[in-house]
């Protein structure tokens, strides 16, 4: 298995309808859409990065519907020439410099004769718009973004390492859709879910996908007073009250 290497979707549909002895075509809808949920419970990573120009309508600009996470934003339309416009605006705008003992920020303002804006645009994702904080002198924006992969076809693309788990859960949800099952058929969904919940959190793991409970807990240390990385910090430095020196 590849590092990173996405596959079509479809993989896993065909994959459950030759376990389950049914019609790939026949199924493909339904299992599309169970394939579909399962794909966001295991926390998708089928996302390549793309850039897009937006276009601008007073406080909102309408996100492309492949969106999972926004990278950055510039304001008007530009060349992104893979990504080097959001290292320049994003990661190299600012520079802190300390010499002499005076610590203050430097802004580069480019060339001479060139006219520089320094600032930020405060914005919010609502519907898969963004939603300024008020009217932009601007008509277009230029946004780089993580969106979902698709084949050629239109269907999403997944992990690779996600295959099994979707086509146990979409087993599942079949045996789970019938009436009047049989032991046999019970026996079946019940062996299904189970592989389903192993498989899942494999997926997980191998794509080192962490849910948004242990997000939340990483935060709460990482800024807890009392044992975050403020105190780390504090207790490691060369200063007088650092414990390196006692």
């Amino acid at each position: 298995m590849s590092i990173n290497k996405l596959v079509s979707i479809k993989n896993a549909i065909v994959d459950a309808s030759d376990m389950l002895a049914l019609d790939h075509n026949k199924m493909l809808p339904l299992f599309m859409t169970w394939a579909t949920y399962a794909e966001k419970e295991i926390g998708g990573q089928g996302v390549i990065r793309k850039f897009a120009v937006i276009d601008i309508c007073g406080c909102t600009a309408e996100l492309p519907c492949d969106v999972k996470k926004m990278r950055g934003a510039v304001l008007g339309e530009h060349d992104p020439n893979c990504g080097s416009l959001f290292t320049s605006r994003l990661g190299g705008a600012m520079n802190f410099s300390t010499s002499g003992g005076n610590q203050f920020i430097v802004v580069d303002a480019g060339s001479i004769g060139e006219t520089t804006n320094c600032g930020i645009v405060p914005y919010e994702i609502q519907d898969n718009k963004m939603v300024f904080s008020y009217d932009v002198n601007e008509t277009k924006m230029t946004i780089m973004y993580d969106g979902y992969a698709s084949d050629c076809d239109g269907f999403i693309k997944i992990g690779e390492n996600h295959v099994a788990a979707i086509s146990e859960y979409i087993q599942y949800m079949y045996w789970k859709r019938k009436r009047n099952k049989s032991n046999q058929e019970v026996n079946s969904m019940n062996m299904a879910y189970r592989e389903w919940d192993r498989l899942c959190a494999h997926a997980r793991a191998l794509d080192a996908e962490l849910n948004d409970t242990q997000k939340m807990e990483i935060a709460e240390l990482y800024n807890d007073p009392y044992a975050g990385r403020g105190l780390y910090k504090g207790m490691t430095t060369t200063t007088d009250y650092g414990w390196f020196n006692y």
